[in-house]
């Protein structure tokens, strides 16, 4: 079987503020400045002053399903996308957690 992970730096590419998961919306929202960023990582455009997606640290999963985190190997998140675009996985409430 396959197992698909995307492993986030949970730190917001605006000024570093630690985004939160909304449960209420499955979207990571930072506090800090209103950043956010659909489950994957995306940035939503418009909605805060993030120039890009989550980052991403490389990563791999064994044939036992064990997951191994190399954090010092990071990708560069995306850039924002347009909520209503494909790419972005819309949020499951209008209202979020900030």
């Amino acid at each position: 079987s396959t197992t698909n992970v995307r492993t986030l730096y949970q730190r917001c590419t605006h000024l570093g503020c630690k985004p939160n998961f909304c449960t209420i919306n499955y979207w990571f929202e930072c506090h800090c400045h209103g950043s956010r960023y659909d489950r994957l990582g995306i940035k939503v455009a418009g909605l805060g002053p993030a120039p890009r997606g989550l980052d991403r640290f490389a990563s791999v999963v064994d044939a036992a399903g064990v997951l191994t985190v190399d954090t010092s190997k990071i990708t560069l998140g995306p850039l924002p996308i347009a909520l209503g675009q494909p790419g972005v996985i819309p949020p499951r409430s209008p209202t979020g957690c900030i």
